[in-house]
């Protein structure tokens, strides 16, 4: 194939697009700060918004429930950091 693409390159362009998918899910990480999310509740204290960001709580959480969360903290791999309102439904 005369036009192939050399692995430098596709090396290259695979670690850009990565780069930019990180970029975009910490951005869309901090527009989440100061809201509150529904997260269901799983094992060591952290959660999981409708959206698929894993949430982190300083509080032991119990598995598997709905909690309303304010949403307080975005790390730079894209996690949230929260505190829960009020515990809505068990599952």
């Amino acid at each position: 194939m005369p036009d192939k693409v050399s692995s430098k390159v596709k090396s290259a362009r695979s670690k850009e697009l990565r780069q930019i998918g990180a970029d975009l899910k910490y951005n869309a990480a901090c527009n989440t700060v100061g809201k509150t999310l529904r997260v269901l509740t799983q094992k060591d204290n952290s959660g999981i918004t409708d959206n698929y960001f894993t949430v982190k709580f300083k509080e032991e959480v119990e598995p598997n429930l709905f909690l309303d969360v304010l949403i307080t903290n975005a790390y730079k791999d894209g996690t949230l950091k929260g505190g829960y309102y009020k515990w809505l439904i068990e599952f």
